[in-house]
């Protein structure tokens, strides 16, 4: 939409970044593709990382464009109920079992480009949904793509120490 890259333009001059809600479907990749490709100043954090996304449409994706990244809230327990979980198993990315061998490689292949999230509906499940990345995806991460997906990346792209 004109709006959108006109805020998108607004990104790119002041070294911002927008944040998408938005599902892996050809249409909406493809448009994301052609804001990504519009301005490589620009930045676009995609929440969720697509929701329904898999590592394999997820890959490409981030060896176009160096300017995407992916935000891994709402693909893990507790946020990720387990009933949602079995109708699209592809929402989750890891568990309090470990993470999926698919996106841990993707995790370790663009460690510069994830971070992580919980987005939890309520206090209750915050400190679940923490005990949850702790346990079910940073110790399988390298040391220093801990470091990155934990909080360094968030610091860089916010702009923050």
């Amino acid at each position: 939409a004109p709006s959108i890259r006109l805020l998108y333009e607004v990104v790119a001059k002041y070294g911002a970044f927008l944040t998408f809600h938005m599902e892996a479907d050809s249409d909406s990749l493809g448009e994301m593709e052609r804001l990504l490709a519009s301005d490589r100043k620009g930045r676009i954090l995609w929440n969720h990382c697509g929701v329904n996304s898999t590592a394999d449409q997820v890959r490409p994706l981030l060896a176009r464009h160096a300017n995407l990244f992916c935000e891994l809230s709402f693909r893990h327990p507790p946020a990720l109920e387990d009933r949602m979980a079995r109708r699209q198993p592809t929402r989750k990315i890891f568990d309090s079992r470990g993470p999926d061998a698919d996106w841990l490689k993707l995790i370790e292949d663009f460690p510069d480009r994830f971070l992580i999230g919980t987005d939890v509906e309520s206090p209750f499940g915050y400190g679940e949904a923490i005990r949850v990345v702790r346990n079910g995806l940073l110790p399988y991460l390298l040391p220093s793509t801990t470091r990155k997906v934990a909080y360094e990346n968030a610091q860089r792209l916010f702009g923050r120490k």
